[in-house]
């Protein structure tokens, strides 16, 4: 018989006592099972940590944040953000250049139309005879066709050309305010440009109607009544113009 407080090494199969020692070591195999995953765990976490072994006897340390990597990676952002400002000035440079091209052109055309119109107030006004009014309006026709040519050829240079002043996107520095300021002035100057055309295109239907009138395609009547026409809207365009040219200028 057994002792009272001993038990069975031996319990008859399917009896309580052999249920309660197989619930015993299956609790026994899953705390060992456990026990093995918490060191393979830790041994893991101690590889990351302290790095593995190279096979010389040097262990390789894992890289820590803020480290050569983050620094690598700073540098190479630097260096775009500096070949995006250098492209960027670049473009600003042929975008002025070709617009004031275009500004120039403007000028030379006006001064001619400026002339016209300028003859035409002082004749209304009675300071110039008709006579002396006439000789003003020949001098200013001299080669006015091709200087209203070429401004319109350099504002299509300038409109096609897809450089302009802008200042890439997550950028400082003393390029990028100049670049900010130079995007405002050529914006300024487009109006100027604007105006300039709408001027032009007055001064070149002028043009037009007094070749007519040479060629005997126009009476001297209707021409008459067209030249009121376009000095007056000229007068104003030109004015328009002169109010719109700025005096500003990219610092780049």
């Amino acid at each position: 018989m057994p002792e009272p407080y001993g038990r069975d090494p031996n319990p008859v199969p399917g009896s309580r006592l052999d249920r309660l020692s197989q619930r015993q070591r299956a609790r026994r195999r899953k705390l060992l099972g456990l026990a093995l995953a918490i060191a393979s765990v830790a041994a893991v976490a101690g590889l990351v940590a302290f790095g593995s072994d190279d096979g010389d006897g040097t262990a390789t340390r894992a890289t820590k944040p803020g480290g050569a990597g983050s620094k690598a990676t700073s540098q190479t952002e630097h260096r775009t953000a500096s070949a995006a400002i250098a492209a960027a000035v670049a473009d600003c440079h042929k975008a002025w250049q070709l617009q004031g091209a275009s500004r120039s052109a403007a000028k030379r055309s006006l001064a001619q139309w400026r002339v016209h119109i300028d003859a035409m107030n002082k004749l209304t006004a009675g300071k110039l005879t008709l006579d002396q009014a006439k000789q003003f309006w020949q001098q200013s026709r001299i080669g006015a066709t091709a200087n209203a040519t070429a401004f319109r050829a350099a504002v299509r240079q300038y409109t096609s050309s897809p450089s302009r002043c802008q200042a890439p996107p997550e950028t400082e520095g003393d390029d990028v305010r100049a670049l900010v300021d130079c995007h405002d002035a050529e914006a300024a100057a487009n109006k100027e440009l604007d105006s300039a055309s709408a001027a032009i295109a007055t001064w070149e239907t002028h043009i037009r109607h007094m070749e007519m009138l040479r060629a005997g395609q126009l009476v001297p009547t209707h021409a008459l009544h067209l030249w009121l026409q376009n000095w007056r809207a000229g007068a104003a365009q030109v004015d328009a113009y002169d109010k719109a040219t700025i005096t500003t200028e990219c610092s780049l």
